[in-house]
Formats: C-alpha cells, sequence, structure tokens
C-alpha cells in the first residue's frame, strides 16, 4: 500500500515536470511566432511612417559612444544620472550599459507641456530627486530636447542643490 502510493506520487511529479516543460516550451514558441509575425507583418506604425531618420544600428551606435565618453570623462568621479521621466528610461537603461565606471542613479518626472504637445513655457516638478546632490557630478540624460525649457529650469533648479557638477545628455535634439 505504502510503496502504491509512493509510485502515484511519483508519476504525478513526473507529470508535473513534464507539463512545466511543455509550458515553457509553448511560451517560447509562441515568442517566437509572435516576434516572425510581427516581423512579418510589420511595427503597429508602419503605416503611419514616412520614413526612418536614424536606423536602430545607428542609435545603437551612438548610444555606445556616449557611454565610452561618459566612462572618459567621470571615471573615478562621483557620477549621478538623472533620468528624466518618463522619455528617457529605455535610452538611460541603454546608456547604463554602455557606461564602464561607478554611477549612481535618480529619477525626476516634471512637466512643461501640460496636457497638450506645445511646452506652456511653465514647468511643474511631478517627482524629486530622492537623494542629496551635493557631493555628485550630475548628468541629466533626457530623451529629446525640444524646446530646452524644462532642461533649463532643472539645470538652475538643481544648480542651487550644490552638486559638483551638472552636464545634459540627450538622445535627440527637435528643432
Amino acid at each position: 500500500q505504502k510503496l502504491q502510493i509512493v509510485l502515484i506520487i511519483a508519476i504525478i511529479f513526473y507529470f508535473v515536470i513534464i507539463l512545466k516543460i511543455c509550458m515553457k516550451r509553448v511560451i517560447l514558441l509562441l515568442i517566437e511566432f509572435s516576434t516572425i509575425f510581427l516581423r512579418k507583418r510589420g511595427n503597429i506604425l508602419a503605416g503611419r511612417i514616412g520614413r526612418i531618420l536614424i536606423t536602430e544600428d545607428e542609435l545603437r551606435q551612438k548610444v555606445k559612444e556616449l557611454g565610452e565618453q561618459i566612462t572618459k570623462d567621470y571615471e573615478g568621479k562621483p557620477l549621478l544620472l538623472v533620468g528624466i521621466l518618463k522619455g528617457s528610461v529605455v535610452f538611460m537603461a541603454d546608456l547604463m550599459r554602455e557606461i564602464k565606471t561607478d554611477c549612481k542613479i535618480d529619477f525626476m518626472s516634471v512637466s512643461s507641456y501640460g496636457s497638450g504637445t506645445v511646452t506652456s513655457g511653465e514647468v511643474q516638478i511631478i517627482l524629486d530627486l530622492r537623494k542629496p546632490i551635493q557631493n555628485y557630478d550630475l548628468l541629466i540624460v533626457e530623451d529629446i530636447l525640444d524646446s530646452g525649457v524644462t532642461l533649463s529650469y532643472l539645470r538652475q533648479l538643481l544648480s542651487a542643490r550644490g552638486p559638483k557638477s551638472i552636464k545634459i545628455c540627450t538622445l535627440l535634439y527637435k528643432p
């Protein structure tokens, strides 16, 4: 009787393991299928994009170059990357992978657009830094430099808090 119970438990355990393996394979196949399907079908924005100005490879190369330059400029210095949410998140993550010196990160969320797409000229701090910045060299990381209103305000605001230096790293300039 005990042997039968042990055997039943072993069989159930075996099926659970097989089920997990199969589920992992099914999930991987679904991901692979989705990727192939999206590549064949194209990006959701495909019909709305007139032309590609900068390729993915060009962006990757530029981020790598920026990371190398930042590594060179801040080697041995207390660097604090300040990401401006939400737009800079992906750019900052990619950039951090290319920076080969120690750095800390923090985030701010600001708005000069309100609910529109044209700057109002008035900057609102939605989320402020969580740590003091006096002993850091700051590098503000932004995805797109548009009017410059927000970054100008941030530079002035953060400068008053006494960091060692403040510089800005932006992925794109929108004239």
